[in-house]
């Protein structure tokens, strides 16, 4: 009988180190301060009327975890070819782009595509 109790405490630290050892590695890294000083705020909605011959098209993102993730998507979209505005809603888990007409929708898509994001055309 005294020796059930650290039997099971020796089955339970075993069983712990096997899950912790088989787990699997983190992959994400939050940003540091630096890095966030260096997305600042970004839009969460599309302001002020559409230059002629644009859209907007509207993706739901995957993989937000913070609103200092909405820093790192606006970031990556404004340098996504063609992009005349974006904003990234938070709440909504939602981008917002404006591009042409004629813009490559499959390549937004790609370029939300990146570290922990993934991203679905609504609209």
């Amino acid at each position: 009988m005294k020796l059930l109790l650290p039997a099971i405490v020796v089955c339970a630290a075993l069983t712990l180190a096997v899950v912790a050892f088989r787990a699997p590695e983190r992959d994400y890294v939050a940003p540091t301060a630096e890095e966030l000083a260096v997305l600042g705020d970004c839009p969460t909605q599309i302001a002020g009327e559409l230059p002629e011959g644009c859209v907007v098209h509207s993706f739901t993102v995957q993989g937000m975890c913070c609103r200092d993730c909405t820093g790192k998507i606006y970031s990556k979209m404004k340098s996504a070819p063609g992009v005349v505005q974006a904003a990234v809603n938070f709440d909504q888990r939602q981008v917002d782009v404006v591009v042409p007409r004629d813009a490559d929708v499959a390549a937004l898509e790609k370029a939300l595509r990146f570290d922990k994001y993934t991203a679905t055309l609504l609209h």
